[in-house]
């Protein structure tokens, strides 16, 4: 080969290689061109993007809480959240001294935030307009604020344990707000915040990039005007008596629904962080107490139900004191004979006791356990309180006597009312319950605590009849006389409890006057209990607590528009109790008592006959409907002297 062509190839040579370079470094590029822009464009893009834009999440749209008839409780508003974006910041120092002067915030918590690793932190939610506008009128770098939506109860403290409150994030915390969290929150939503080139911020979007649902509204079953006459004059009567606290529940007692529920005392929903956490606490379901003699009932319906005793069986109740396992129990008053009624109008503890024993032991216990005691209600509410009953086996020989006068068992206001209303119902657990309805955004309606309680009667009607008598009884002539409510009715017990003090005995621990009850007597349409916690002075229920029974009784009735009884009733009552011959219609009833020994058969009779006939037999009385009498309880023949008291149907209900 020439010296030439040795050139050439030489030069050739080199040329190829030079194109496979390139080719090569070509192929490579493309190679990265690929991966990047098809095989880790997904990863990347994500990376661009959150180098160009920010993701905030966003308070959802919660859905208002209102009463029954349609009175807002608890509404969203509109509200305004600062935030900071501690890269943009270029002098911290200064920034955190203004930021401090216009903000309940130290500057030395608000540098750390700022020389912090962090890229974005919340600098104070929910903020007050003129804050926000004055905030933003330093034009501070890295500082922007954001709308969102906050929580507001015009009511304030407006039955404020019923509907609870929500934190910073709009998330429930106590209450229905807390129960029904799930219903009212609205979906999660989120706004972008675009970037450029130096990470400034220069536009926020507006529109959520996730949809923003708003939650459903609640509606309760509380009437806000009588919660606030409730919250009004529960008040009035701690402070009267310079009590500690008190409560008060008024609920109809057919279907658990409750109208109104105040604690006091109470707080301001808007500013709960600032109020003490033993003003939050709903004593109506977290307190428990011995409950003293309104439990009385209890150990009524036991030795009824059992038939222990009978209404006029006598009892010594030895001058007001009894000796039982080494320890004197006394009664508020002597007393020397009284028969079972009596024993219940009067309160007495001597004779409950005795009453109780003749119980006994497991019974007693059955019927504690068959009315729900130490049980939760199942309220629509977190935290209620179950009570406490000591376990049958762990009773001592003191302790037969002790819960018969409403000692060694812990019980709570609601568990006692639902007592209470299973008496005035005809003998049927209630589930109390304050959640009523919820409307969704698009109008579909679910209306809540349908459900119905599969249980069977906790007394038989002639138990009830006997019982409700006593109730009656109570208010008429015995220690519940200031509760009554005139042309109504009322019946119910007084209790006077004794709490355990610092000692650890009942000598220095205060007491609680009660009153539970439920009107009209002969067609019961509200249940109530009230409490009165450690009053000074008067101390009785029956002078404490009976009289706010009755001023609240009044004007529910008023509110509610329930009807006062019919004039044969009131003609009824008022014969009953002046001793006087009852108003009777034209009709003359001429049929002569002649059932020896035995109740008569009323069937048939009209309502003033049936009226002429019992107040022969003087028999407290309570009829349902209008026309002729189609049933009643007792039975005809059934022992007169076992019969305290007669219901009677009549063949048109009223609707």
């Amino acid at each position: 080969m020439s010296h030439y062509s040795k050139i050439i190839f030489f030069y050739r040579k080199r040329f190829v290689i030079v194109l496979l370079i390139i080719l090569i470094w070509f192929l490579l590029v493309f190679a990265r061109l690929v991966q990047l822009q098809v095989i880790q464009s997904k990863e990347y893009g994500e990376l661009a993007k959150k180098q160009q834009y920010w993701e905030i999440e966003l308070n959802p749209l919660r859905g208002d809480i209102s009463d029954r008839n349609g009175e807002r409780l608890a509404v969203s508003i509109n509200s305004y959240s600062l935030y900071i974006m501690p890269k943009e910041i270029d002098n911290p120092v200064r920034t955190s001294l203004i930021l401090s002067s216009l903000l309940p915030l130290s500057a030395n918590e608000i540098l750390k935030k700022i020389t912090s690793n962090d890229s974005f932190f919340w600098l104070k939610r929910k903020v007050d307009s003129e804050i926000v506008e004055a905030v933003m009128q330093k034009k501070l770098p890295g500082i922007y604020s954001i709308e969102e939506s906050s929580r507001y109860y015009p009511g304030k403290d407006l039955a404020a344990h019923a509907v609870g409150f929500v934190g910073t994030d709009n998330i429930g915390l106590e209450g229905t707000e807390l129960y029904y969290d799930r219903a009212l929150k609205g979906e999660q939503s989120k706004v972008i915040i675009l970037k450029d080139a130096a990470s400034k911020d220069v536009m926020v979007h507006g529109e959520p990039i996730e949809g923003k649902m708003k939650g459903s509204d609640l509606f309760l079953t509380i009437y806000s005007e009588l919660q606030y006459i409730v919250e009004e004059e529960l008040e009035i009567w701690v402070k009267e008596h310079n009590a500690k606290r008190g409560t008060a529940i008024i609920m109809n007692p057919e279907n658990g629904e409750i109208y109104a529920m105040a604690s006091y005392p109470a707080y301001d929903l808007n500013r709960f962080t600032e109020s003490p956490a033993e003003n939050r606490r709903n004593l109506a379901t977290q307190l428990e107490f011995e409950p003293g003699s309104i439990f009385k009932v209890i150990v009524a319906a036991a030795a009824l139900g059992e038939k222990k005793v009978s209404p006029k069986d006598i009892f010594d109740c030895e001058n007001g004191k009894i000796m039982l396992s080494g320890f004197v129990i006394r009664d508020h008053k002597p007393f020397g004979l009284l028969n079972f009624e009596e024993i219940i109008k009067n309160s007495s503890n001597v004779g409950a006791i005795k009453v109780g024993m003749k119980v006994g032991k497991a019974k007693l216990y059955e019927y504690i356990q068959k009315f729900g005691i130490g049980e939760k209600t199942d309220i629509d509410l977190y935290g209620e309180s179950s009570g406490y009953v000591r376990p049958l086996s762990d009773w001592s020989g003191l302790s037969i006597g002790a819960l018969s006068i409403g000692q060694e068992v812990f019980t709570t206001p609601l568990q006692m009312l639902r007592v209470v209303s299973i008496i005035a119902n005809g003998g049927y657990f209630v589930k109390p319950h304050l959640g009523y309805k919820t409307v969704a955004s698009d109008g579909t309606v679910k209306y809540l605590n349908k459900e119905k309680l599969n249980n069977e009667n906790v007394l038989d009607e002639s138990t009830l009849a006997i019982l409700r008598s006593f109730l009656r009884g109570v208010v008429v002539d015995g220690t519940g006389k200031l509760a009554e409510l005139e042309g109504y009715g009322v019946s119910g017990k007084t209790g006077t409890a004794q709490k355990i003090g610092p000692s650890h005995t009942y000598a220095d621990g205060g007491l609680i006057a009660s009153f539970m009850g439920y009107f009209p007597f002969h067609r019961p349409r509200v249940a109530m209990l009230v409490i009165i916690d450690e009053p000074k002075g008067i101390f009785w229920g029956s002078q404490v607590a009976a009289p706010l029974f009755s001023r609240i009784a009044r004007k529910t009735a008023e509110h509610l528009r329930i009807p006062p009884a019919e004039p044969l009733y009131l003609a009824y009552l008022k014969g009953k109790n002046n001793k006087e011959e009852p108003v009777t219609t034209a009709h003359t009833f001429k049929q002569e008592i002649n059932t020896p020994g035995g109740l008569p058969d009323f069937r048939g009779m009209s309502l003033d006959e049936a009226i002429v006939l019992i107040e022969k037999l003087k028999l407290p009385c309570k009829f349902i409907g209008y026309g002729k009498v189609i049933a009643q309880v007792p039975e005809p023949g059934f022992p007169l002297n076992m019969t305290s008291g007669v219901i009677v149907y009549l063949d048109s209900k009223e609707s």
